[in-house]
This record gives C-alpha cells, sequence and structure tokens, in this order.
C-alpha cells in the first residue's frame, strides 16, 4: 500500500509538506507511510480526495468502503500554464508585503514626528 501511496502522490506533484498539514501528519510521518505494507483505509481515501486519485483502482479493501465511487480518477495534470500562474501569484504577493511594509514604516515615521 505504501509504495501505490507513494507513487501517486509523487505523479501528482501535490506537495509532501501541503500533504502532512492537511491530514495533520509531520513530513516524515508521510515518508514512512510510503515504507508501510498496511495503510488504514480511510486515510488512504482522505489522501486520495486530496490528490484527486481513487485508491480503490488498486487496493480492492478500499473498494467496499470507498465514498470516491467506482468510476477510475487518476491523477489530474497541472493545467498548462499553472506554473507560471503560481509564480505570478507569489511575485506578487512579495511586492504587497513589500510594499506594506514600506507604509508601515511611513505610518511610523509620520507618527513619531507628531
Amino acid at each position: 500500500m505504501g509504495s501505490i501511496l507513494e507513487t501517486a502522490v509523487r505523479k501528482s506533484e501535490y506537495p509532501i509538506t501541503k500533504l502532512a498539514k492537511r491530514i495533520n501528519y509531520t513530513r516524515q510521518h508521510i515518508y514512512n507511510l510510503f515504507q508501510q505494507a498496511k495503510i488504514d483505509l480511510m486515510l488512504m481515501e482522505e489522501i486520495g480526495k486530496i490528490i484527486n486519485y481513487n485508491f480503490a483502482d488498486e487496493i480492492k479493501e478500499l473498494r467496499k468502503y470507498s465514498t470516491i465511487g467506482t468510476e477510475s480518477h487518476s491523477v489530474k495534470e497541472p493545467s498548462p500554464g499553472y506554473e507560471s500562474l503560481e509564480k505570478k501569484y507569489i511575485a506578487l504577493l512579495e511586492e504587497y508585503n513589500k510594499l506594506l511594509k514600506e507604509h508601515n514604516e511611513l505610518l511610523k515615521k509620520v507618527k513619531s514626528k507628531s
């Protein structure tokens, strides 16, 4: 189960740190899961929902309990240009934070002169 999980997570390109936070585990725990032969079915299903992958296709025990459905959910590839948009968004956030910091410094100067 661990190797199936690892393959799906890596193919999804979903950040392991972000995945760990979403399920309230540490990154190291995720890596430990990759080495396990058995993993809790509810946890597998929860991770599958996060990375948009249906493990029931490969893990027959999960078919009984899956709330995802019987249709196959392969890992979605990020849409073209996603990385570009993400980089632009991060650049905008950094610029905003810089301007906010400058604004706050100016306010402090004005208040100190008063």
